[in-house]
C-alpha cells in the first residue's frame, strides 16, 4: 500500500489532514461501501476508527473458507497500515 501519498497536512489546522486525489480514488469507494465518507475524516484518530470499522465489516462478510485465504486476508488487513505515515514520523507535506 503506497500510503505516503494519501495524506497532506492541512496548513490551517496542523493536527488534521486532507486527502490526495489518489486517496479519494482508492480509499473512498471502499469506505463508502461501509457508510463512511472519507471527506469527513480529518485526524489520525478518525482514520484509525474508520479503518477498524472497514476491516471488521469486510472480515465479517467472509465465509469460513475465505477466512483461510491468506491473500484475501492480507488485502483486507493491509488497510490498517494506511495511517502509518501519520503515526510513525513520516509526516505528510503541506
Amino acid at each position: 500500500m503506497d500510503t505516503p501519498t494519501y495524506f497532506l497536512l492541512n496548513p490551517l489546522k496542523p493536527t488534521t489532514f486532507v486527502l490526495t486525489k489518489k486517496a479519494r480514488e482508492q480509499l473512498g469507494p471502499r469506505f463508502a461501501r461501509h457508510g463512511i465518507a472519507v471527506e469527513h475524516l480529518a485526524t489520525a484518530d478518525d482514520w484509525d476508527e474508520a479503518i477498524a470499522a472497514v476491516i471488521w465489516a469486510e472480515y465479517q462478510a467472509l465465509s469460513a473458507i475465505e477466512r483461510e485465504d491468506r491473500v484475501r486476508l492480507d488485502a483486507i488487513f493491509d488497510l490498517q497500515f494506511a495511517t502509518d505515515p501519520l503515526c510513525t514520523g513520516y509526516r505528510p507535506r503541506p
